[in-house]
C-alpha cells in the first residue's frame, strides 16, 4: 500500500559513524564508512556466549573478508540504559481455533510471569485492531485486554492472508524504525502456504529499523504439512531464530527471550559497495563467522548497497500523514476507536459503511448553560489489497456537537456511536483506516485514536465468469471473511438524538449496538442474513447452539462471558460479537 511504502522507507540515519551504543536510534546501518550490523553468538547449549574479542570474529562481504573497524557487546535487558522493545504479532487470520487460545492463554501468562520492569511491549494481529490497544506499553491491565482481545474467526483464503502479514510486517517494521535500540518482532502464525513477497526487501528494511524477526508456530506438534511457513527465511535473514510445533508454548516464548539476552555489534568499512549512484542498488551478502570451534554466529543475511532509504520517500499530504499515523501500529493514542465496517450496494454502487464506536478519551469543552462541546474529525481510507492501481480514498469529516443533559451523560458514560460511508470501486478485499482526532479550533485540547481491519466481499458473478474447473479445485471463491457483511444487533434499536451534520451521523451508544455488539445472557441478537438455512453460534472454532435463520436468536442464559460468532452455515456471512455479565 502506498501510505505503507511511505512509512517504511522513511528511516533516519545518524551522522555519527562509530556510536556503539543501544540507546543509537537505529544501532544496525550502512554508511558509506561504516556498515553495522548485530549479531548473536551461542555456544553448543545455546547459552550467549559474551567474552568476544575483535580477533574472535571474521566478516564475510560478497564472500571477502573485511577489517573490523567497530566492535562491542550490548545486554540487552531490561537494566539496560534503553528497555527491551518486543512486539508480539499473531496472525490470527486462518490460525485454528485450539491455537488461538494456545497463544492467548501463553500471552497472558507471558505477561505475568516474564515482563520486566522497563519492558515495552505491544501486540498487532493481522486482522486488525484499535490502535489503542496496540501502542507499546508496560502497564500489565492494558496488556491483558489486547491479548483477551484475541479470539477465532472464520479463515481467510490464503491468498489474502499471505498478502496481509507482508504489509503488516511492513508497517510495523516501519513505526519500529522511530523507537531506539534493537527491538524483537516476534510471529506466531500456523505454517503457512508461500506467498510472494521480497525476502531480501523486507529484511533489508528491518534490518534498517535493527528489527530481529522471531517465528513461532503456536501448533502442539510440528505441522505435517510438505510445506515449510513462508516466513521462516525471513527469520533466517534477520537474525531471529524459528521455533517450530510444541507441545510447551511457554517454553518457545522463554527461548525467543532468554536469546535476546545479549548481542555484538560489529562494524566494518563496506568499500564502495554504498557509493553507486546510479541504477537500483546491488545486494551485497553478508556473513559472519567464528574463529572459535564450537560457535554459532546469526546475523543479518545482507544488505542493499545504498545508505539511507532505498528509493526517497514520497510527498504525503497533511491529511495522508495524519490518517498514518493515527491509525499506524505502535504509536501513542489517546482515544479508543472501535470499527465495524459493513458492504452497502445502492442506487448500483457500492459502498463499504463503517461504524466507529469512539469510546475513551474524547475531550470536551464546556460551554455556559452545562452544555459541552465534542469537536472531532473523522478520517478514512478504504484501501483495496492486491490492486496496486488504486490508491486510498482517503477523505475527512469534521463535526462540532453541542451535547447536554442526558445526551451528555450517555457520551461520558458509554461514547459516541459515529457512521461514515466510502464510495469503492469494486467488490474484493479491503483494509479500512479511521483515524479519530479532536479538537478543530485551538483552544480546544487534541486528542487522537485509531484503527484498521479488514472486510471481503466476494463478486460472485465476476468470479464465476472466470474460473474454470481447475481454477475451482484449487479455491472456491467465498470461504472467509474478515468482518461481517451484515448486521447484528440487540432487540433495543439504537437511537440517532445528537445533530447529524453533512457526510457523517452521530448517535449515543444504545444496548446491543452494531458498532460494538456486546450482549448480555438472555439477549435477543436481531440480524439481517437474507433467507439461508440455518445460524450456529460459536466461540474459539467449537459450535455451541444451532437453530433456524429466523432474523433473531435470543441467547441462552447459561452462557458464559467471551467472544462469540454467529455464522450462517453455509453462506459467506458471520459476525463477532461478546456477552458480558
Amino acid at each position: 500500500m502506498a501510505l505503507t511504502c511511505t512509512l517504511l522507507l522513511a528511516v533516519a540515519y545518524s551522522a555519527s559513524v562509530y556510536a556503539q551504543s543501544v540507546g543509537d536510534p537505529n544501532p544496525v546501518r550502512f554508511d558509506p564508512t561504516l556498515a553495522q550490523v548485530d549479531a548473536t553468538v551461542t555456544d553448543s547449549h545455546g547459552s550467549s556466549v559474551p567474552d568476544l574479542k575483535p580477533e574472535d570474529i571474521r566478516v564475510l562481504q560478497d564472500g571477502k573478508s573485511r577489517k573490523i573497524t567497530a566492535f562491542s557487546y550490548v545486554m540487552d535487558t531490561a537494566s539496560s540504559h534503553t528497555p527491551r522493545s518486543i512486539v508480539f504479532m499473531v496472525n490470527d487470520s486462518d490460525m485454528a481455533a485450539p491455537n488461538v487460545v494456545r497463544v492467548r492463554d501463553a500471552l497472558n501468562r507471558f505477561i505475568d510471569g516474564r515482563l520486566q520492569p522497563g519492558d515495552r511491549i505491544a501486540l498487532v494481529n493481522t486482522t486488525g485492531g484499535s490502535g489503542y490497544l496496540r501502542q507499546f506499553t508496560s502497564r500489565r491491565r492494558e496488556l491483558h485486554a489486547a491479548v483477551d482481545d484475541l479470539h477465532w474467526r472464520p479463515p481467510l483464503p490464503y491468498a489474502l492472508v499471505t498478502t496481509r502479514v507482508v504489509e503488516l510486517l511492513r508497517s510495523t517494521i516501519a513505526g519500529l524504525a522511530e523507537v531506539p535500540g534493537r527491538k524483537s518482532l516476534i510471529v506466531l502464525s500456523d505454517d503457512m502456504m508461500p506467498g510472494s513477497f521480497d525476502v531480501r526487501s523486507l529484511a533489508d528494511a528491518a534490518a534498517r529499523s535493527s528489527v530481529v524477526i522471531h517465528t513461532i508456530d503456536p501448533s502442539a506438534t510440528p505441522s505435517a504439512r510438505v510445506l515449510e511457513n513462508f516466513l521462516n527465511p525471513l527469520s533466517d535473514a534477520t537474525a531471529g531464530i524459528v521455533q517450530p510445533g510444541d507441545l510447551d508454548l511457554d517454553s518457545r516464548l522463554r527461548a525467543v527471550m532468554d536469546d535476546q539476552t545479549g548481542y555484538y555489534l560489529v562494524g566494518w568499512d563496506p568499500g564502495p559497495a554504498l557509493k553507486q549512484i546510479w541504477g537500483w542498488p546491488v545486494y551485497h551478502r553478508l556473513d559472519i563467522k567464528a574463529n572459535r570451534a564450537g560457535l554459532t554466529v546469526r546475523t543479518r543475511g545482507g544488505f542493499f548497497g545504498v545508505s539511507g532509504p532505498l528509493v526517497p520517500a514520497a510527498t504525503s499530504s497533511k491529511t495522508e500523514q495524519i490518517l498514518v499515523t493515527l491509525s499506524a501500529p505502535l504509536k501513542p493514542q489517546e482515544i479508543s476507536v472501535d470499527l465495524t465496517p459493513l458492504f452497502v450496494q445502492r442506487d448500483n454502487e457500492l459502498y463499504i459503511r463503517s461504524l466507529i464506536h469512539i469510546g475513551q478519551g474524547i475531550a470536551l469543552t464546556e460551554e455556559q448553560g452545562g452544555c459541552y462541546i465534542a469537536s472531532l474529525t473523522i478520517y478514512s481510507s478504504p484501501t483495496r489489497l492486491n490492486d496496486q492501481s488504486q490508491g486510498s480514498a482517503l477523505s475527512s469529516r469534521a463535526a462540532r456537537l453541542r451535547l447536554c443533559g442526558n445526551t451528555l451523560r450517555k457520551v461520558r458514560e458509554g461514547g459516541l456511536v459515529c457512521l461514515i460511508e466510502d464510495k469503492v470501486s469494486r467488490s474484493g478485499s479491503y483494509e479500512v483506516s479511521i483515524g479519530v482526532r479532536n479538537g478543530l479550533i485551538a483552544r480546544e485540547p487534541s486528542r487522537s485514536g485509531g484503527q484498521n481491519t479488514l472486510i471481503r466481499r466476494t463478486d460472485w458473478k465476476q468470479e464465476m465468469a472466470g474460473l474454470g474447473t481447475a481454477s475451482r479445485l484449487v479455491e472456491v471463491p467465498g470461504i472467509g471473511t474478515a468482518m461481517p457483511p451484515f448486521y447484528l444487533r440487540g432487540s433495543e434499536a439504537p437511537k440517532a438524538d445528537t445533530p447529524q451534520p453533512q457526510g457523517v451521523q452521530f448517535r449515543t451508544l444504545s444496548s446491543g449496538d452494531p458498532a460494538i455488539r456486546d450482549f448480555h445472557p438472555g439477549d435477543t441478537l436481531i440480524y439481517n442474513a437474507g433467507e439461508h438455512a440455518r445460524i450456529r453460534i460459536m466461540r474459539d472454532g467449537e459450535e455451541i447452539d444451532t437453530g433456524e435463520a429466523t432474523g433473531s436468536y435470543q441467547l441462552k442464559r447459561s452462557l458464559p462471558a467471551g467472544q462469540y460468532i454467529l455464522q450462517v452455515i453455509g453462506a459467506e456471512q458471520w459476525a463477532d460479537f461478546r456477552i458480558v455479565i
